[in-house]
């Protein structure tokens, strides 16, 4: 509904001329159709259709609905009347009717105008309001068709050339209404070649040629007719061919001028969203494209399955081993063979259902260029009137030999069809039951994830929300929205190091400053809450850098910087860094690029130790790979880096420091089950015996929400490794700090206290937990222990720069 709700051309405005000069300059979604972002979905008289719908009678849904149902049964109208037509093509060279007689035809034309408008694949088209562009351009499309019919069976040039340009215009409306509108055009040149014999000509010629192949040279008679070459029944080729070039003369300047009002530059599709752009080499994408085909016909022919969000449900086909290759493979051999049979039999009818079935989906086809989804069921609206006439043509052949079995058919598959679309229709009645749906017939796709847990999360059952969101990540990590709605959640739970975590998290899937912007402020509002001002400050900043004019950001960023000049700074855990070069934060090209990378990221297996002992090592490759992805490192390229380090493990998985570099990166990327995975490769690697590697494997478990199992092996770390008590205990301790559990955080601190030792990295563990207690201290307004313990600090570490500022600013303050 954004394209209704949320599109200022629709919700504002009287229909001027202004008004309309505003809709013909915008997208779909109320963009600018030159700007960078928008989807380039030009579609002006549906948007006005909507506008004047809002104009009529307000923004009420039932209107709308009506308006699409109302739409709907005239498209079932105009199918009847072109089935007409196309039932009437079938003639033989005596001009007399064959095939069908005029009760089958009646009855396939009944059929054709019954099966399309009962059709369960066109529920989406006519429930959902923001398709109503389907079903404009497909009644504008079956009007140019019409017309166009008009223009061959007039035999005055002047009143013909009318209809033509009757037909050229409707067509543009077509495409204005929805861009693959235009594709009746070559439907009408199909048409055109049908009745004016040139198809005729054409099969007579092939047959011709094949005859005399296999005769060697010696003509024979066939059963198509004349084999003569010479005496061919020629068409009227000047008429055909002013007709052709005309249409193509139009279709061509449409599509400069299409081209030219969205700025000459085509929409940027990613791989979530058309799985053919995730296919890995030309064989691989063109069986996945191929596949794509069949399924809409599938779902055509079999319209049993229905899901509103198909993204994530059509793995690629990979290679011919694949089982659905050889179902692409065959569905195009059979139409390969049918357009022969079409050809050669001169089966004029069938051409036709053929032909309009196959030019409206050839758009939606990925063949010249890839769209926007990997299945729609909306696509199929307009090619059903195709599927529609071949299914009618079917059975009014059954109800000729038998017209009570013809019949029954008939009943029975419009049954099926009734009872799926009111059953379908009742789905898209209501969001909970439509997504409900669409995560059973779809549970890879994140986004219905998303937008079940929305519709919990808008119901109060807040736990379901949660789970949904957190479903939607199992699918996709880097799924932003899945991101923000968690951080949402735990923060009114007040769990606030997990929101925090999660809106992390959400930076890394950032696209625009306009989003990175909302983050960043959330992390602030989070961490006011924590009463954590330093960070609050350094978000709110952030926040207000890139969006600078929001005053209500201004207000919040000035009230942390204030208190944050005020409050004592806490020790923050900190993991051991496994490299001293930083890497520098990339520039983010392109959003849905930058999806489709944390998406393949996610997608490939973390490093895990393997037997050294049955595995043969390419430690010179490994070790160049390693260097690479060092320097890659160095100059910033952090994802070329991460798959070189990658490579470098499959090569040889027995270098700790490549681990360490994978752990590394997968911190800053805050990905910290991924770091964990690595640094346990890493310490096996070593032959466990780098107790500094386990205790961060430890941490980053913990860090990445696997919180027992973490705290759990850091306390067995103890047993193994005693003289370690004191840094495993504080990371236990700190750990609980990080989830909120304050009161488990100070009992460990408190017992980490009692523990006497000399040795330097414990009297630097003791004073960073003197810190942390310090800062509980404070925060309940306890301000002489806080100081005391900050001095304490600095009696074990000079040297402790945040006992020292918190010291500071505690003394200023008193």
């Amino acid at each position: 509904m954004k394209c209704v709700v949320e599109n200022s051309d629709v919700t504002e405005g009287d229909l001027s001329w202004d008004h309309i000069k505003k809709i013909f300059g915008n997208d779909y979604w109320g963009l600018d159709i030159t700007h960078p972002q928008s989807h380039k979905s030009w579609r002006p008289l549906t948007t006005a259709s909507f506008a004047l719908n809002r104009v009529l009678y307000g923004l009420d849904p039932k209107s709308f609905h009506i308006v699409n149902v109302a739409l709907h049964s005239f498209v079932s109208l105009l199918v009847v009347l072109v089935a007409r037509n196309v039932f009437r093509t079938g003639r033989n060279d005596n001009g007399k009717e064959k095939g069908i007689g005029e009760e089958s035809l009646k009855f396939a034309v009944l059929s054709c105008g019954v099966l399309f408008a009962l059709h369960p694949m066109h529920t989406e088209a006519v429930s959902n309001i923001t398709n109503r562009s389907e079903l404009l351009s497909l009644a504008f499309q079956l009007l140019a068709f019409l017309a166009f019919c008009q223009s061959l069976n007039d035999s005055r040039l002047v009143v013909a050339s009318l209809w033509i340009l009757v037909t050229c215009a409707l067509s543009m409306c077509a495409a204005l209404c929805k861009e693959t509108g235009i594709a009746v055009l070559g439907i009408c040149v199909v048409w055109d070649f049908i009745t004016s014999g040139v198809l005729e000509y054409m099969g007579n010629k092939l047959v011709f040629a094949t005859n005399k192949t296999k005769s060697k040279g010696k003509i024979t008679k066939s059963k198509g007719g004349n084999n003569d070459a010479t005496t061919l029944k020629q068409p009227k080729w000047g008429q055909v061919i002013l007709r052709t070039t005309c249409i193509v003369a139009f279709l061509v300047l449409f599509m400069k001028v299409r081209l030219q009002v969205q700025g000459g530059v085509a929409p940027d599709w990613y791989a979530p969203t058309n799985v053919a752009l995730a296919a890995d080499g030309f064989a691989s994408r063109a069986l996945t494209i191929a596949y794509l085909d069949w399924f809409h016909f599938k779902l055509l022919l079999l319209p049993f399955e229905f899901c509103p969000d198909w993204r994530n449900c059509v793995p690629v086909v990979q290679d011919t081993a694949d089982p659905r290759a050889w179902m692409a493979i065959a569905f195009f051999c059979f139409l390969s063979w049918r357009a022969y049979q079409c050809l050669i039999k001169k089966l004029n009818t069938e051409s036709m259902g053929w032909a309009l079935l196959v030019f409206p989906f050839l758009p939606a086809a990925n063949l010249f260029f890839y769209v926007g989804f990997t299945v729609a069921e909306r696509v199929t609206y307009s090619p059903s009137v195709g599927f529609c006439v071949l299914a009618s043509l079917l059975l009014s052949l059954i109800y000729k030999k038998n017209g009570l079995l013809g019949t029954g058919v008939l009943v029975a598959i419009s049954a099926v069809y009734f009872n799926q679309t009111v059953q379908r229709d009742y789905e898209w009645g209501n969001e909970l039951r439509l997504w409900s749906g669409a995560v059973q017939t779809c549970p890879g796709n994140f986004v219905s994830h998303v937008l079940l847990g929305n519709v919990h999360e808008k119901d109060g059952n807040i736990d379901k929300a949660l789970e949904c969101f957190q479903e939607s990540l199992k699918h996709n990590s880097a799924y932003l929205i899945a991101h923000l709605n968690i951080g949402r959640i735990l923060r009114d739970r007040k769990e606030y190091a997990k929101a925090a975590t999660s809106l992390k998290s959400a930076l890394m899937s950032c696209d625009t400053e306009q989003v990175c912007g909302i983050v960043h402020n959330g992390l602030g509002l989070v961490y006011t809450d924590m009463q954590d001002w330093h960070q609050s400050a350094s978000h709110h900043n952030q926040a207000c850098a890139l969006q600078p004019h929001n005053e209500a950001w201004r207000h919040q960023r000035d009230y942390a910087v204030h208190m944050s000049q005020q409050e004592p700074v806490s020790e923050q855990t900190r993991v051991t860094e496994t490299t001293n070069q930083k890497p520098k934060k990339q520039k983010k090209k392109n959003s849905k690029a930058n999806e489709v990378k944390q998406k393949e990221k996610h997608s490939v297996s973390t490093s895990k130790p393997q037997d050294t002992h049955t595995k043969v090592y390419d430690k010179d490759l490994a070790k160049s790979l390693a260097m690479k992805g060092n320097e890659a490192l160095k100059n910033g390229q952090v994802q070329e880096a991460l798959g070189l380090f990658q490579k470098s493990v499959e090569a040889d998985n027995t270098v700790a420091d490549v681990h360490r570099q994978m752990a590394y990166i997968y911190s800053e990327m805050n990905e910290h089950l991924s770091a964990a995975s690595s640094l346990l490769s890493a310490y096996k690697a070593e032959g466990e015996r780098n107790v500094d590697t386990f205790i961060t494997h430890c941490v980053y478990l913990a860090r990445g929400g696997e919180i027992e199992d973490g705290i759990a092996k850091l306390r067995d770390t103890i047993d193994k490794w005693p003289e370690r008590r004191i840094r495993i205990s504080y990371e236990i301790g700190t750990v609980y700090r990080d989830i909120g559990s304050k009161d488990k955080a100070k009992d460990i601190y408190n017992e980490i206290l009692e523990v006497q030792s000399e040795s330097n990295e414990d009297k630097a563990y003791l004073a960073k937990t003197l810190v942390n207690l310090g800062v509980f201290f404070y925060e309940n307004r306890d301000i002489p222990s806080a100081i005391q313990h900050f001095e304490t600090a600095l009696k074990h570490d000079p040297g402790h720069e945040h006992a020292r500022k918190n010291l500071q600013a505690l003394r200023g303050n008193k």
